[in-house]
């Protein structure tokens, strides 16, 4: 996965955005907005339970993104527009990514 970091929006409601160095990871922070952010736990569970190998996969279907994961690699597809390609990345990174993303969510609920 490229590199990345975290945008505080302004405004009376901030979000918090991920801008990544490369473009065709920017599906990801869509994903983030509208999947991790409203399945989160179930997302990092699934996915834990893969890496730790007590499942061999993992598939989530959410509002726009649906994925399948395995302990190497997960594959997210839009599923409302064909504009974005499936994207394939580790899915250690994945998890890395959305409990980082997590954190950022906190900590902004805990400043407001």
């Amino acid at each position: 996965m490229p590199d990345y970091k975290f945008k505080i929006s302004e405004g009376k409601h901030p979000i918090v955005t991920v801008v990544f160095s490369e473009k065709k990871f920017n599906i990801l922070n869509t994903f983030l907005l509208s999947e991790a952010r409203n399945f989160g736990k179930e997302i990092q569970n699934g996915l834990l339970k893969v890496l730790s190998g007590k499942i061999d996969s993992y598939s989530f279907s959410g509002n726009i993104f649906s994925f399948e994961a395995d302990c190497e690699k997960t594959v997210i597809s839009n599923d409302i527009s064909e504009d974005d390609p499936p994207l394939k990345v580790k899915t250690s990174e994945l998890l890395m990514l959305i409990n980082s993303y997590k954190s950022e969510l906190d900590n902004l609920k805990n400043k407001q």
